[in-house]
């Protein structure tokens, strides 16, 4: 679980650091569209390291392995909240060909949402 822990901190901090690029550098650059965008991908990528985190503790507190859905979570989240990154950034690093990882996105999604029931799944088989 260390390595998790680890895993939280560093993306909680780029995190913060997207959300102040967002915020600061590049709402002068982007479209309102655009820099909804990429403000989601914040919000999603932070909403899912407090899941993390959650799952982390309760597969201490409750006793049940949570490993598939912390990988679930992890990969959701890179490739959905990273694809949206990428794709919003275009005018900004000029990168035309990202445009084919947008099918990362919902992929991500779906993973993540992957991810929420195989929590539940967990919980359901603990007896």
């Amino acid at each position: 679980m260390r390595n998790w822990i680890i895993f939280i901190a560093i993306l909680g901090a780029v995190t913060v650091i997207l959300g102040a690029i967002g915020a600061h550098t590049l709402r002068n650059t982007l479209s309102d569209v655009q820099l909804n965008s990429f403000a989601t991908g914040v919000r999603y990528q932070m909403w899912h390291i407090f899941a993390i985190a959650g799952c982390v503790l309760l597969s201490k507190q409750f006793n049940v392995n949570l490993n598939a859905s912390l990988w679930l979570f992890a990969i959701g989240t890179l490739f959905f909240s990273g694809s949206i990154f990428m794709l919003s950034t275009i005018p900004v690093h000029g990168v035309e060909g990202v445009k084919a990882i947008g099918l990362a996105t919902p992929i991500g999604g779906l993973i993540l949402v992957a991810a929420w029931l195989s929590v539940a799944v967990q919980f359901i088989r603990k007896k």
